[in-house]
């Protein structure tokens, strides 16, 4: 497949992203390496940003890691199952803070607060030149990159505090409920005399 890349025209992964669609079924087997995906001037691009790029077009990890329906964001579904089966496969770690901190150094945002959905402007499906444009933050300081890498820790201990609490809550619910038939049971006894 040929590609015009002086003339800035679709790159070869754009055009195969674009026949593959938005409907993926009956394509288990294919998997497309964008981890060479050069600027137009051949040099190549940010490897962190294909590696992402990569996974999403995985079919395999699309329980795991997906587009949103519009392609302007991804998800990841399963944060712990993401960690454990992806994030080795492409880095060399499968430690979710420090991919969300690697997020957060190219300039991607958490665009939902109850689920791990992060987006970028120029990170979108069928849009693979535009990972050119994803620059790397730079740091005034290393105070600024310890701050960003807390931000992913403390985004991650937030999701499972907030998980944590939601269960506490539901238990002291149910104890409140079990205290009050208890207290009726008590009551009755007491009215019969049978205390």
């Amino acid at each position: 497949m040929e590609t015009d890349r002086g003339k800035g025209k679709m790159t070869e992964i754009d055009n195969i992203v674009k026949m593959l669609g938005e409907g993926y079924e009956g394509l288990e087997d294919v998997h497309i390496d964008i981890s060479m995906l050069e600027y137009d001037d051949g040099r190549q691009c940010d490897n962190v940003n294909n590696e992402i790029y990569e996974m999403l077009a995985d079919i395999q990890f699309k329980s795991l890691i997906s587009w949103t329906n519009n392609g302007t964001s991804f998800i990841i579904h399963d944060n712990h199952r993401f960690a454990v089966e992806v994030l080795p496969r492409f880095f060399r770690h499968n430690n979710l803070s420090s991919f969300i901190c690697q997020l957060n150094c190219y300039g991607f945002k958490k665009v939902n607060w109850d689920k791990f959905e992060f987006r970028h402007e120029w990170f979108q499906r069928g849009k693979g030149q535009w990972l050119k444009k994803i620059k790397r933050k730079h740091s005034k300081s290393q105070m600024n990159e310890r701050l960003m890498e807390r931000q992913g820790i403390d985004e991650t201990a937030a999701f499972t505090i907030g998980k944590e609490i939601e269960e506490i809550t539901a238990e002291q619910a149910a104890m409140r409920e079990e205290i009050i038939v208890l207290q009726r049971q008590l009551d009755m006894l007491e009215r019969d005399g049978g205390y």
